[in-house]
């Protein structure tokens, strides 16, 4: 039981390591590039950022199921990326 909830818990890493940065880089491109005239952030580049980033986001000490901050951490990532993408089509 043990060991599934470690893999479970290093997939989910995984996962959300790599929606996070393929929200982050989808957001520098709406609207970082065309604002400050820069070059656009690669995927792989967005992923480090916001591995970076969460290492000095504070976390809960609580005992958590990984199914519960997957969930919460993917529907929050979802409705960024959605607000993103509609507060670009203003632009």
């Amino acid at each position: 039981m043990k060991v599934l909830t470690f893999v479970g818990g290093a997939v989910v890493l995984i996962v959300l390591s790599l929606y996070r940065g393929l929200a982050l880089s989808l957001l520098w491109g709406w609207f970082v590039v065309p604002t400050f005239d820069v070059p656009s952030l690669p995927v792989i580049a967005a992923i480090g950022i916001s591995t970076m980033v969460s290492m000095f986001t504070p976390t809960t000490t609580d005992k958590v199921k990984w199914t519960d901050v997957f969930l919460r951490s993917f529907i929050a990532t979802t409705v960024t990326i959605a607000f993103g993408w509609l507060w670009s089509l203003a632009l």
